[in-house]
């Protein structure tokens, strides 16, 4: 997967003020259930911070589906190719072989299973990214309908310095307004 790199992102937010958002790159001390519950104690920090962090997640199921996508052509060439191996073998034994028989020697070669849990393991692994992207879009729908509830001076009044969704969020002094 590709590694993302830190960003800053500045928001104006009130005619002398701006917040500074510091984003991190996802790392493996993420707790899921922490980052898919709202904290209505910062609900302009979820709004402002999450649409990026759902932005990481789908990215994130990009990248486990395209591993998928190549485990399942690997998988398939591997089995073509034993395939083939299996029908040569059985047909130097002299006898007619069928596509059944061929079949059933392809299942149970060892390197066969191994490769077959691989992929297995691959997709489970997506199911699971997969699961925390639909959660995640659900997260992002409802703090859409509450920010559209919220009117700019409940914005200013609310916002909470600190990091939210593991992302570092600061509000300064506009240089120039």
């Amino acid at each position: 997967m590709e590694e993302l790199n830190e960003e800053i992102v500045s928001i104006p937010y009130a005619q002398d003020k701006m917040l500074v958002m510091k984003i991190t790159p996802f790392n493996t001390d993420i707790d899921v259930d922490d980052l898919l519950k709202i904290d209505y104690s910062n609900l302009l920090g979820e709004i402002l911070t999450f649409s990026v962090i759902f932005n990481r997640i789908a990215m994130l199921r990009a990248d486990c589906q395209n591993i998928v996508n190549r485990g399942k052509v690997e998988l398939e060439i591997f089995e073509a190719e034993l395939s083939e191996t299996k029908r040569n073998d059985l047909t130097k034994l002299g006898a007619k072989v069928t596509v059944g028989e061929i079949d059933n020697a392809v299942k149970r070669d060892p390197f066969y299973i191994k490769k077959k849990n691989n992929y297995f393991e691959k997709v489970k692994n997506f199911d699971y990214v997969d699961a925390l992207y639909w959660s995640a879009q659900s997260k992002l729908k409802l703090l859409e309908k509450i920010s559209d509830k919220l009117s700019p001076k409940e914005f200013e009044r609310e916002i909470l310095e600190g990091t939210i969704n593991g992302v570092m969020v600061k509000s300064v002094k506009r240089a120039i307004v």
